[in-house]
């Protein structure tokens, strides 16, 4: 009784904590997420209820191939072959399949092609309404405060930039990237899960009589839920568009590259993250090895034309940042200046590293050593 007794002031300081005025409040993220939802939901309420076909350059595509996908639903055809571009193409073979698997179940229960086209109108509202909780929770995933993973969905809503890829209200309704805007919605999550389990695993301790090939193997057991977090991020990820898989991998790459100066550190986080992503590719095996089959067909691949492909040059994408045009077009370039005072104040942060992260106890491990601080 007397311990009963003990917790029953704990939990109503935790509710009083909640409606007590602070920056660290529960009821900040609670404020900035809901006020983010009504403001979006109002500026997009306009495409909402407008007659006939959502405008935007790629919309109309995946329009049509989603709505082909619901009609083999209906007829329980698994025959998924588009017809409607010259003389028809495999489906999921232009664009990756998630974006199209999500919203095709719906189409197939709307009664005729308007209630297809406002369904397909929900989703894309839906898409914008979520994505500001994807930062917020990839924020505190990388162990930002409460304050500042809120600061980071509210940003992330601001964001504008020249090139529309895939961040942004224009990347979706401007110029149609569906399976980009799909991909940015579990993207910071990845970024964040990610970051913790190499943060983890650079920190991971090794029994002093180990032999050497298991100091460089990660310890799957100790964490395997965040391993399979981040091992389905990846896999939806890579099923919704694969230049986000790409610049995810590149990520995940640049966190180990904190560890090069400690080789069997570096060496079992990439053993990790090749394992996530032996995970990915074998669940997306069932498009990507028809798509790779029928690569000779595919246009529009900057790969396929190397190194005749000239890509922008660093001149440029300098001047595109400076200029504010890669997060603040329109826009006073707030994020811009945020990007830039944080590069050159990253370099010359003394903050303390972060505690230690709790380590079972063993009477065969040593003292712990150095790690990095992963900033």
């Amino acid at each position: 009784e007397r311990a009963v007794r003990d917790k029953i002031p704990d939990e109503i300081d935790e509710d009083e904590d909640f409606f007590r005025p602070s920056f660290e409040s529960r009821l900040v993220p609670v404020v900035v997420l809901l006020g983010l939802c009504v403001i979006n939901a109002r500026g997009y309420s306009k495409v909402l209820f407008s007659p006939g076909c959502t405008i935007g350059d790629d919309l109309s595509s995946h329009f049509a191939e989603a709505s082909t996908f619901a009609s083999r639903l209906r007829k329980g055809d698994l025959d998924f072959w588009f017809s409607e571009t010259q003389m028809g193409y495999p489906l999921f073979m232009t664009y990756t399949p998630l974006p199209i698997m999500l919203i095709a179940p719906f189409l197939a229960l709307a009664p005729d092609l308007d209630a297809e086209l406002f369904v397909f109108k929900w989703y894309l509202l839906l898409i914008w309404l979520i994505t500001p909780f994807a930062w917020y929770l990839g924020s505190r995933f990388m162990g930002l405060t409460i304050l500042q993973a809120s600061m980071a969905a509210l940003l992330w809503n601001l964001v504008a930039d020249a090139q529309s890829f895939g961040v942004g209200v224009n990347a979706l309704l401007g110029k149609g990237l569906l399976a980009h805007s799909v991909a940015c919605i579990f993207l910071p999550l990845w970024v964040g899960a990610c970051f913790k389990r190499i943060a983890q695993l650079s920190q991971q301790r090794i029994a002093a009589d180990a032999p050497w090939w298991k100091t460089v193997i990660p310890q799957w057991s100790q964490a395997l839920r965040l391993d399979a977090l981040c091992a389905l991020l990846f896999t939806l990820i890579l099923m919704s568009n694969s230049f986000t898989a790409v610049f995810s991998l590149l990520s995940g790459c640049g966190m180990l590259a904190l560890d090069l100066d400690r080789p069997r550190a570096f060496v079992r986080g990439a053993v990790w993250l090749v394992g996530v992503v032996v995970i990915a590719v074998v669940c997306n095996s069932f498009w990507m090895i028809r798509f790779l089959a029928h690569i000779k067909f595919q246009g529009g691949l900057p790969f396929k034309h190397w190194p005749n492909f000239q890509g922008n040059t660093v001149k440029h994408n300098l001047n595109v940042l400076m200029g504010g045009n890669l997060f603040d077009m329109w826009n006073f370039p707030l994020l811009t200046l945020c990007f830039v005072a944080s590069f050159f104040g990253s370099g010359s942060s003394n903050a303390s590293a972060p505690p230690p992260l709790p380590q079972a106890k063993s009477a065969a491990l040593p003292p712990p050593t150095s790690a990095p601080t992963h900033k």
